[in-house]
């Protein structure tokens, strides 16, 4: 008898398939989208069956599949048919999607879930449901609160008929915070994020399923669950970050959202207070529809721009000692953690980096160097190893930095760090917030952290204080001004009206900076989209990264120049940058070499599949116009 022969997705951060016969006794159970159990180099998976009859010649031995798991197909079509699309648009592992959906054979259990009768709900305007019915992609600007309350309402509105709608949220604080919203009003609403416990998201999963579930809310984890009737996805806050995933399987979770869409025959809206530069171009193009909920977010203002090279400057402490006279609260945002410098030679030009990474040591307190990286950690020495000169700290200060000259300017004042060097857990989080807004907190310095607290958009400071805001500008990544526009847009929700910002920098201030603090935001998409379409970024043209590591430089510099040779064969409709050391050259021990393509994405994409083999065997990592390019 022939052999049966099956391609097997595994769990592993790789592109290609594998092939696995299979015993005579298993083959009435091959099905594809089961699970099986097979060995690949000596170790034990649980892989997917994606292909139960490939036309393809192996030669040598082929292993066997050792189990078939499921005495059913559990995946649904449209999960797979999605997985296997992301997977070919994005070129990441199809086995490492497929084991993300937390599949399950429990049963689901009936459970009285019937919503209040006594909701009040926004009224729909009548040209969004116009919006909606034309299947644009539509984008709505407003503060969260006015968004959440429109979600709701369009939720009800499709689960009315019969449908089902999925609400995507950028972090699980906002999800908490959507929570908090609509639990009260006991509608068949389920929350899935990364908290939930295996067994939670298995249960979740089997109710979303058999339809017990009528609007799925949770961060991207949900993307990948079967929902039935799937008529809307909103997703919320859609100019994070965060809709980037960074860890393998890489992808845009938002493009992935639009996949979804397709295959489901779903509407899409965007949700945002401050929309990402992507956005409003589509919506320039008319690629999306757009909507403007009423917004009360414009407030009055004071606004002082000071200069100098000094952390706490005169004029800054006269504006401190005003607000601790009157028992005022203060944020003082700070973009570095630690003490933000990194020790240099002056004689020789020496920089003590990281041994693993090739990047500075930023200088902390207690005698320590750290890498903000890999975390590799080393005690302070002074003296310069080359010419023994004496080495000096330079470079931006950070969080701790400003906590030491303010503890020394008021030594009797209770302040406290916010960032991740301080206290990584949300509980250790949550108490400092808990000081600062009842108790005898009375400056808090923070990073960024500070806006992951769930009710950020609820403070009512009377004064906030952004050091050097510029100093995130200092990444060599187009996607850093878009960044700083977001955190300051962001930051001054927590000011009272007529409350008060100073802006404390040692140059000139960028556009991203001043828009937001002028209440311009039109002027920073102007400037920034004009800036993109010179330098041919997204969303004018596509970027793919194309990343070498190694242990050896001499080894990935061969590579690269291969891969250069194969690109310079092909070259059609777009532009090869390099081959060039990363930014970031060195990164946890290993050398990184990139290619950078730019272009028309359809001639790059096609181009990779035709060269797909190449990159395969020299394990270059691919990514569609990728977070950084750090």
């Amino acid at each position: 008898m022939n052999n049966q022969l099956v391609e097997v997705a595994l769990p592993l951060p790789i592109i290609n398939n594998f092939i696995y016969k299979v015993p005579e006794d298993l083959r009435d159970k091959v099905s594809t989208g089961k699970r099986v159990r097979v060995s690949f180099k000596n170790r034990h998976y649980t892989g997917f069956i994606v292909n139960s009859s490939p036309e393809q010649t192996i030669s040598g031995e082929i292993k066997e599949v050792e189990e078939i798991i499921d005495d059913e197909v559990l995946i649904t079509e449209d999960v797979f048919l999605m997985c296997k699309k992301v997977s070919e648009y994005f070129f990441c592992s199809l086995g490492e999607l497929l084991s993300s959906i937390p599949l399950s054979n429990r049963k689901a259990e009936f459970k009285d879930l019937s919503r209040s009768e006594n909701l009040e709900l926004k009224r729909i305007p009548d040209i969004l449901i116009e919006f909606l019915k034309e299947k644009k992609p539509l984008l709505i600007k407003g503060s969260r609160d006015e968004r959440i309350n429109m979600y709701i309402a369009l939720a009800i509105n499709e689960v009315e008929k019969g449908k089902n709608v999925l609400i995507l949220f950028p972090e699980v604080s906002d999800l908490e915070y959507f929570e908090e919203i609509i639990r009260p009003q006991r509608l068949k609403t389920s929350f899935i994020s990364g908290k939930l416990s295996k067994r939670k998201k298995e249960i979740e999963w089997v109710e979303i399923k058999n339809g017990m579930r009528t609007i799925i809310s949770g961060t991207f984890p949900v993307l990948f669950y079967s929902i039935p009737n799937l008529s809307l996805i909103i997703i919320d806050g859609e100019e994070g970050l965060s809709y980037i995933k960074q860890n393998s399987p890489k992808y845009n979770i938002k493009e992935v959202a639009f996949i979804k869409a397709q295959l489901m025959n779903s509407s899409i809206i965007l949700g945002s207070d401050s929309p990402s530069v992507e956005s409003i171009f589509k919506v320039k193009r008319k690629d999306f529809s757009f909507y403007e909920l009423d917004n009360d977010r414009k407030k009055s203002l004071r606004v002082k721009f000071l200069r100098s090279k000094k952390v706490i400057s005169d004029e800054l402490k006269n504006e401190i000692d005003k607000n601790l006279k009157q028992k005022n609260k203060m944020i003082f945002f700070v973009n570095r953690k630690g003490l933000g410098s990194f020790l240099v030679c002056n004689n020789c030009g020496f920089i003590k980096n990281c041994k693993n990474c090739n990047i500075p040591l930023r200088f902390h307190q207690e005698n320590l160097l750290i890498c903000h990286f890999c975390g590799y950690s080393e005690n302070v020495e002074r003296l310069c190893p080359g010419c023994k000169s004496k080495l000096r700290a330079v470079g931006w200060f950070g969080t701790e930095r400003v906590y030491h000259e303010l503890k020394s300017i008021y030594p009797e004042k209770k302040i406290e760090i916010l960032d991740l060097e301080r206290c990584r857990s949300k509980k250790a989080q949550n108490k400092i917030w808990q000081e600062f807004l009842y108790n005898n907190t009375e400056i808090m310095i923070g990073t960024q952290l500070i806006l992951s607290y769930k009710h950020f958009d609820r403070i009512r400071i009377p004064l906030l204080v952004l050091l050097n805001p510029e100093s995130s500008l200092s990444f060599p990544d187009y996607r850093f001004s878009e960044n700083t526009f977001h955190i300051i847009d962001k930051l001054l929700l927590s000011v009272e009206d007529e409350g008060k910002v100073i802006v404390q920098s040692s140059g000139h201030l960028h556009y991203s900076i001043i828009s937001p603090l002028s209440f311009n935001n039109d002027l920073f998409y102007k400037e920034e989209l004009l800036y993109r379409e010179i330098m041919q970024y997204p969303p004018f043209f596509s970027i793919v990264k194309l990343l070498i590591p190694g242990r050896k430089r001499r080894s990935i510099g061969t590579k690269a120049r291969k891969i250069l040779e194969t690109i310079k064969i092909h070259e059609n409709g777009f532009k090869v940058y390099g081959p060039n050391f990363a930014p970031i050259s060195k990164l946890k021990g290993l050398w990184r070499v990139q290619l950078i393509l730019k272009g028309d994405i359809t001639e790059i994409r096609k181009f990779l599949r035709e060269n797909i083999d190449v990159f395969l065997k020299e394990k270059i990592n691919i990514e569609i116009n990728p977070l950084s390019t750090l």
